[in-house]
């Protein structure tokens, strides 16, 4: 709730979803070491790379919010 009136272009943010970054690759990490099917797998692997894209953008936009969004809305599904 902290950033939600900062702005997004300042290091703090920017730290903070790399460290959301990180934790949503582990979590995928750890379902992916769960999961059974090797489809699903393939596919969790591939989405979890996807997190690069927005750990090396110079500025984080409204869609790796977006993504970031769509990431917990996954994991929660999944668990």
């Amino acid at each position: 709730s902290r950033f939600i009136n900062e702005n997004p272009d300042s290091p703090e943010f920017k730290d903070y979803i790399l460290n959301e970054c990180k934790n949503i690759r582990i979590q995928l990490g750890n379902i992916i070491k769960k999961e059974k099917d090797p489809a699903l797998n393939i596919k969790l692997r591939e989405t979890a790379n996807l997190l690069n894209g927005i750990i090396t953008a110079r500025f984080i936009k409204e869609e790796h919010l977006t993504a970031l969004l769509t990431y917990y809305e996954l994991i929660e599904t999944l668990k």
